[in-house]
């Protein structure tokens, strides 16, 4: 008896549940409105099965997922609306798809794709969400061996300023490399300070010079 209705409304009757895919066992159906209930669950794709089917009105219940792409192979459909439901994923094109004023998709804020005159969202390419993902985790490691050189870097500078610094002290005089000397060494090595020994005159005072006995050399004495 099923197999032969030609027309089911069951609208507007707080029905719950999923659409149960032996709907599709229907092959007489012409005319089937469930809108207004609280039909949750996905779009059964059994419904393709329904060849005849000119009106299918699914809107206002709670309808998630995809659109089945079947439902275009439904020659004779002439309307469908799911509007006002939680469907995503990309409307089909061909079949009733393919004009908008047989085809109500409003308040399915997921839904991307179908023709231009639907106004809906293109679709994310696929493989694009990978390829993201991996353009993040080339930066991440780009950024990871940039802040690694140029840490090393640093170190190395910091390095290299320091053993220059550590040379230049120890190839500067210490107290330890300066010659002490006595005033009766200098007096003696310069003959007392004698004129002979006079090397020249400046404002800081005279300077003569002198033979060291303690170096054995010639030096000035000021």
């Amino acid at each position: 008896m099923l197999k032969s209705i030609n027309k089911l409304d069951v609208s507007e009757n707080h029905l719950s549940g999923d659409i149960p895919g032996t709907i599709g066992e229907c092959i007489g159906l012409e005319y089937l409105y469930i809108q207004g209930n609280f039909f949750n669950e996905t779009i059964p794709s059994s419904l393709a099965s329904l060849k005849g089917l000119r009106y299918l009105d699914l809107s206002r219940n709670r309808l998630s997922g995809p659109i089945p792409s079947v439902l275009q192979n439904i020659s004779v459909l002439e309307y469908l609306n799911v509007s006002f439901n939680k469907l995503e994923g990309e409307i089909p094109m061909g079949g009733v798809f393919g004009n908008v004023s047989r085809l109500a998709v409003t308040g399915n804020n997921k839904l991307c794709g179908g023709i231009p005159e639907l106004r809906l969202q293109p679709c994310p390419v696929k493989g694009l969400k990978h390829a993201k993902h991996h353009e993040i985790k080339l930066i991440v490691v780009i950024v990871t061996v940039v802040s690694f050189l140029l840490m090393m870097t640093i170190i190395l500078t910091i390095y290299c300023v320091r053993k220059r610094n550590q040379k230049q002290y120890s190839d500067s005089p210490t107290t330890d490399s300066i010659v002490k000397v006595s005033y009766q060494e200098l007096h003696n090595g310069t003959d007392g300070f004698s004129a002979r020994n006079l090397v020249g005159l400046g404002s800081f005072g005279s300077v003569y010079k002198g033979k060291l006995a303690s170096e054995d050399r010639v030096v000035a004495v000021k």
